[in-house]
């Protein structure tokens, strides 16, 4: 996992158990609390530690109980690397995601292919931008 230095975890997590908790693409409110941001009246829940292991997040998707190995410098970053010694994934729902800044989930479906509605021409390098667009399925 990656934590800033500023964290108040940091200087911890070397040295005990801890759990990566994946949450569902509907637990964003849990997400927001962790990410900050907290939500006036919201509980979190959480599953007991079986011995040294940490506690699990209630209704996660996925969880890795996870004893710690190795950390790394990763500039305001530390890199803490935990050795697995327990994986549970509960159900096929979507995952909820965070990239570039912004939380997100997969899952739209597609009817038929991606179509190429707009092409320009070669760009230096060979390289052709195309913009992409899917006919999403339409909600129910």
């Amino acid at each position: 996992m990656s934590l800033a230095r500023t964290a108040k975890a940091v200087g911890h997590l070397s040295q005990i158990p801890f759990t990566i908790n994946v949450p569902k693409a509907s637990q964003l409110d849990i997400a927001m609390q962790f990410a900050g941001r907290p939500r006036e009246g919201l509980r979190v829940a959480w599953q007991a530690s079986d011995g040294d292991l940490a506690p699990v997040l209630e209704g996660a998707l996925a969880t890795f109980r996870c004893r710690p190995w190795q950390a790394y410098d990763g500039g305001d970053h530390v890199l803490q690397l935990g050795q697995v010694v327990q994986a549970e994934v509960s159900g096929e729902e979507e995952p909820l995601l965070f990239d570039r800044g912004r939380f997100a989930m997969v899952g739209l479906s597609l009817f038929d292919h991606p179509r190429v509605i707009e092409s320009d021409p070669v760009i230096s390098g060979g390289i052709i931008r195309s913009q992409l667009v899917h006919h999403l399925a339409a909600a129910s």
